[in-house]
């Protein structure tokens, strides 16, 4: 069927070469096989003859996001050789399913599978089985097992010949089913090293996320400190600032002191020149002009001594204690 729904993305590119090469091995062992299409509930040849087995061949969607398959029968009502179905379900799945190493998942059956069109279709004598090989598109574990055509078709072969008493031929399907044999081993090991490493990845990133946790932790801590280095750089760049602007006012407040304090000896030296001259004055004039004397010289100085002793021992308002 090229139209309308074709299955699963490439099941039916893949039916088309493994159902041929089924065909082709039963054949060799004597097996009479027909194989049909889409269309089989209109072919004739399936639907008007009795048959020891109608296989439907296909393979699952990868919408479980897991592998594995499973086999069908039809709903036992619909079907008169329903015990027959079961078996052969039973039989072909627990070979198929042990051989490739693909999960089995019975419990996937559903009412696509239980109520295959085909069933209606077919002889009541007909045993009808349904095969779901597994998640045709799940990578790479179904999907690499069933591209291995040759294992997968001997397998269903296999599978067919044991359920319905068959022989299987020796030889070089002795040499096969060891050659499988040993890559099923190979494959166990490589899924067992797969686990492993799969573990340990698992473990490697939680370390790996414990670190950048850390890490992350000290980034915070260390863009902290930056913040109050930063902040401690600027406040001592403003200290700095206020300590030099200080510094100018003292400066210019000891020049101030040490120009009043020059102005102050030459005052006083002044007054020591007007005492004389008092002294002189009183052997000249007697008592009672140097009294007159002093007294004027004790006014006219007045003023200037208090500003004096006030520059020296009180505060300037808005200043400090000098």
């Amino acid at each position: 069927m090229t139209t309308g729904a074709t299955g699963a993305p490439g099941e039916r590119t893949w039916t088309t070469k493994v159902v041929p090469m089924i065909a082709k091995l039963l054949k060799e062992r004597g097996v009479e096989v027909y194989t049909t299409d889409a269309f089989a509930d209109k072919d004739n040849a399936v639907i008007t003859k009795d048959w020891d087995l109608f296989l439907s061949v296909h393979y699952d969607a990868d919408v479980y996001n897991d592998r594995g398959g499973f086999t069908d029968y039809p709903e036992p009502y619909t079907d008169y050789a329903t015990k027959e179905s079961q078996r052969i379900a039973k039989g072909i799945a627990d070979y198929y399913f042990s051989k490739t190493g693909i999960s089995q998942r019975p419990n996937r059956s559903n009412a696509n599978t239980r109520f295959y069109y085909m069933w209606k279709a077919l002889s009541t004598s007909t045993p009808c089985v349904l095969i779901e090989c597994g998640v045709g598109w799940r990578k790479p574990e179904d999907y690499e097992i069933l591209r291995d055509y040759d294992k997968i078709t001997l397998i269903l072969a296999d599978s067919i010949c044991r359920v319905l008493d068959i022989p299987i031929p020796s030889g070089n399907n002795d040499k096969c089913q060891k050659a499988v044999e040993k890559l099923e081993e190979t494959l166990a090991g490589v899924r067992e090293n797969r686990d492993m490493y799969r573990d340990k990845c698992k473990s490697q990133t939680a370390e790996l996320n414990t670190l950048k946790s850390a890490v992350k932790k000290k980034d915070g801590v260390i863009a902290e400190s930056t913040k109050q280095i930063v902040a401690r750089d600027e406040t001592i760049t403003s200290l700095d600032g206020a300590f030099k602007e200080k510094e100018m006012e003292w400066k210019l407040e000891r020049e101030t002191y040490e120009k009043d304090k020059r102005n102050m000896i030459l005052d006083l030296a002044a007054i020591k020149s007007e005492n004389e001259a008092l002294k002189k004055a009183l052997k000249a004039s007697g008592w009672k002009l140097v009294i007159a004397g002093m007294d004027k010289v004790l006014r006219d100085n007045e003023e200037r001594i208090k500003k004096f002793l006030k520059r020296v021992f009180e505060k300037p308002e808005g200043g400090d204690e000098k």
